[in-house]
């Protein structure tokens, strides 16, 4: 689905000023922050938004991620919902997000609806990972497993397939149509023995965050909670310390070294992909704090 260019501007904008808002808020908390993923991609090759991206995505080191929920709650909460697996019914996520109030963005492809959702920039938690190869890919796979076991145990029919950087490849309508099937099949059975989001939630945190007290593990810094884990593993001296980066001709924080952790998701992040790997969230619904619905 494609946006009118004038709302995705107005919506990329509105992002902006949330992301701003972060930005204050964690300097003033001294809290860690970094752009990631197609923000990140967007701050380098475009100067600001990759044009057709419709959403914000950063990182935050585990310890600083949980101190920004503690405080956020209260210190944002003027103008922000800090949605979470804890403590917004409905939400699934294993990761936050900084939902704006008096906004309402709904994905055409939403199969949740149970919560109020607002456009939002995404909050990533960045985990020390073990130095041991074995085990840190076995801690990934666990920490993924988990994280999808939380969508499962609200809804029967989650969102498959789809990137906004066009780097990784669709899944084959054969696939799609599997896990479809066997998406609803695990859905009916946490159901029936009440195995509920927190729970899964909780064996996520004993991988995800295995290594985070760990001072001998410090070589690597994983996301084990977005889209592809497997291309998440970075060297923690790439992420690690944060440095200013440009985007929309404002400063920001990233990675210590940005091209090292992007050809580390993306290979190569320069290149542009094909028009018909072009994703975003696909919004068909916006309501703006200053207007009525916007329908895309």
């Amino acid at each position: 689905m494609d946006y009118d260019q004038k709302v995705l501007r107005k919506l990329q904008l509105t992002q902006l000023e949330i992301l701003k808002d972060i930005d204050v808020f964690c300097k003033k908390n001294k809290i860690t922050y970094m752009l990631a993923y197609g923000t990140l991609i967007g701050a380098v090759r475009h100067g600001g938004f990759i044009p057709w991206d419709d959403d914000i995505d950063i990182h935050m080191p585990r310890a600083d991620y949980q101190k920004f929920l503690k405080l956020a709650k209260e210190g944002m909460k003027e103008k922000y919902d800090i949605l979470n697996i804890y403590e917004t019914p409905g939400y699934i996520s294993p990761f936050l997000k900084v939902s704006r109030k008096g906004t309402e963005f709904v994905e055409a492809t939403n199969s949740n609806p149970r919560y109020h959702h607002g456009i939002f920039v995404d909050v990533f938690p960045l985990d020390y990972a073990a130095n041991d190869e074995k085990t840190r890919n076995r801690n990934r796979k666990l920490a993924w497993f988990w994280a999808k076991v939380c969508i499962l145990c609200e809804i029967s029919d989650p969102i498959i397939g789809g990137n906004v950087t066009g780097n990784e490849p669709n899944m084959s309508k054969v696939r799609k149509t599997i896990a479809k099937y066997g998406c609803k099949f695990a859905h009916g059975i946490l159901r029936l023995i009440r195995f509920d989001k927190v729970k899964a939630y909780r064996k996520h945190l004993r991988y995800a965050a295995m290594f985070d007290r760990r001072k001998d593990q410090r070589k690597y810094l994983a996301d084990f909670c977005g889209s592809v884990p497997h291309k998440t593993n970075f060297l923690a001296s790439d992420m690690l310390p944060a440095k200013p980066v440009s985007f929309e001709g404002y400063e920001f924080m990233g990675p210590n070294h940005t091209d090292g952790v992007l050809k580390t998701t993306y290979g190569d992040y320069m290149k542009l992909p094909p028009e018909d790997k072009r994703h975003n969230h696909m919004a068909k619904k916006l309501v703006f704090a200053d207007e009525n619905n916007t329908l895309v």
